[in-house]
């Protein structure tokens, strides 16, 4: 039992607690503490702590603290507020004392007399999970959500983006950990997810959810020092993804009985031969054989799907929910909020759409007809047919799918085609930038173009591609540069929303990395020229093309300084 300072009396006054709580445990913030607790001058509490105590006691701020530190039967949500406050606050040694004394009083049998000195007391007699202690405000609708998880039964979570369902998953975690107490059993977790950036960022997110609970990362960055088999042995929980999951599986290294719950973020993409899939079919088979007691397993999804069903047909999208539930092994459904919803719609983020239909360059501009007879002449030598706008990703698609048989067969009789046709791309990607861009934009895409062979190594139609390439250039340089007006308008709302939000953070969509790099460098030249703050940065994935992708690494650095305020637009594709 931890006791209080000695100088503290058997039974200290009022007086005594404050002189000892200001300075030792609040940080000297102890009126900022009233005025979070919405407490009134005179010391009385307001109407929702005075409810919450049945309205007997009109107990003031370091009433309500003694009160829960002699065990005076304080409701938990009265001190998981109090605790929140002084969180609030920035009173973290207040905060780190009182959880300390939480931990250190579960094991404790001993319950303390009125007698006792001032003293931490034992928990509530109703179990409580290892999330209250971090001080979590579980809502209603999450209890619900959790409900069926909790009684250990096979189910699947659905709700809205945003509403906390991994909190959730943390509060099913906690009580089941707990449950060893009782029955003595070995309890492990495994936390699976669908990509390595997810894994970090869940793995974090648990760690502030159960601090009673040791949970690790494994993603298979580090093969010989960080293996699921490995932290099995150690740690309660391990976040893991679906791939280092079943490689594990299939080597035999990990069974699934060594596993008592595994959680499946996103598990919509339990379908096909997808990781999910196979790890879920290694699941039903054992279950089958009946060989071993299984984990139980709790689904987590923002949306189910309708599977490959674009007109939406009711009865295939029920077949679909039926074989996602039966993958999951799903026994209990689906769980949706059906008891707190007007609880979870104050929660729930509702975005406002707003649609601006934005002018586009006149299709009979000089630069957009000189390229366009270019491919002509090029589309006949190949005989390539395609309906759609020759800067369209249809357009670029067909010409992909035109070269890829040639490339298979390996033949030399090919090459000029296949030349030919990777002109042609670079030609589509040019009048692509041009039409969403900048002039100078879709130059730089022509000045970059390297795919076609030095003059020595060329064949003679290659060499007359180079050169018609040359021509084509010289002419397009020397034409008028004219405004793309779709960008005059993107601008006008770029520094209007900047102008009024400057604290704002968005994220531009663009089609290609090469339209990433472009719309970021014409963003930050807006910005030196109308004094407003546009910060933007460029996020793509990985690449192939030199100095175009992005690692997981820069990708995280990315994120990092778009967090700290370092960037405030992502432009993305």
């Amino acid at each position: 039992m931890a006791e209080a300072p000695d100088c503290l009396g058997q039974k200290p006054t009022l007086k005594e607690v404050r002189k000892y709580v200001v300075p030792h445990v609040s940080s000297g913030k102890w009126e900022d503490l009233g005025i979070e607790l919405d407490f009134d001058d005179d010391g009385t509490l307001v109407d929702h702590i005075r409810k919450e105590r049945g309205g007997d006691e009109a107990k003031c701020c370091l009433d309500v603290l003694k009160a829960w530190l002699q065990g005076k039967g304080v409701e938990p949500k009265t001190w998981r507020t109090l605790v929140g406050c002084l969180r609030k606050i920035e009173a973290k040694e207040a905060v780190r004392s009182i959880e300390e004394n939480i931990l250190q009083t579960t094991s404790s049998a001993t319950q303390p007399s009125q007698d006792e000195q001032l003293c931490v007391p034992e928990p509530p007699s109703q179990p409580t999970s290892e999330l209250e202690p971090a001080a979590i405000a579980i809502r209603s609708y999450q209890r619900e959500l959790a409900g069926p998880g909790i009684k250990g039964e096979n189910y699947i979570i659905c709700a809205p983006t945003g509403t906390g369902k991994t909190l959730v998953a943390g509060l099913i975690i906690s009580e089941h950990l707990q449950k060893r107490k009782l029955d003595g059993k070995t309890r492990k977790v495994i936390f699976m997810v669908n990509t390595r950036p997810l894994a970090q960022q869940q793995m974090g997110e648990l760690q502030k959810m159960i601090p009673g609970a040791s949970v690790k990362c494994c993603t298979g960055d580090d093969a010989v020092l960080s293996t699921i088999q490995l932290l099995l042995k150690e740690e309660d929980v391990i976040v893991c993804t679906a791939g280092k999951f079943l490689n594990e599986l299939d080597d035999s290294k990990v069974r699934l009985n060594e596993v008592s719950l595994i959680v499946v973020d996103e598990c919509h993409h339990t379908r096909k031969n997808s990781p999910y899939a196979r790890v879920m079919g290694c699941y039903l088979e054992e279950k089958q054989s009946g060989e071993s007691e299984l984990p139980q397993v709790v689904g987590l999804t923002a949306s189910p799907g309708a599977g490959d069903n674009p007109r939406l047909d009711l009865d295939k999208t029920l077949d679909h929910l039926h074989y996602l539930c039966a993958l999951m092994d799903a026994t209990s459904g689906i769980k949706i909020v059906t008891e707190n919803v007007e609880e979870l719609e104050k929660h729930t983020n509702k975005p406002t759409f707003r649609l601006h239909v934005l002018p586009r360059r006149d299709c009979s501009e000089a630069f957009i007809t000189k390229v366009t007879v270019e491919m002509k002449s090029l589309e006949a030598k190949v005989d390539l047919r395609c309906p759609f706008h020759r800067w369209s990703q249809q357009y670029e698609t067909a010409v992909q799918q035109k070269k890829q048989p040639l490339e298979m067969e390996l033949s030399p009789e090919h090459r000029d085609a296949i030349s030919t046709l990777m002109l042609l791309r670079c030609y589509s990607q040019t009048l692509s930038i041009y039409m969403d861009l900048r002039y100078e934009d879709a130059i730089a895409v022509l000045d970059q173009y390297s795919d076609l062979p030095t003059e020595e190594q060329a064949t003679l139609h290659e060499k007359k591609l180079i050169q018609n390439l040359e021509c084509l250039k010289s002419e397009l340089v020397k034409l008028p540069k004219v405004p793309n007006p779709l960008l005059i308008r993107v601008a006008e709302k770029l520094n209007s929303h900047f102008l009024r939000k400057p604290e704002s953070k968005g994220i531009c969509f663009v089609r290609t990395k090469k339209h990433a790099h472009a719309m970021c460098d014409w963003m930050a030249k807006l910005s030196l020229e109308s004094g407003v703050k546009i910060c933007p940065k460029e996020f793509v994935g990985h690449t192939r093309d030199t100095g175009r992708g992005m690692t997981q690494v820069d990708q995280k650095d990315v994120m990092k300084g778009f967090q700290e305020g370092n960037y405030n637009i992502l432009v993305a594709t």
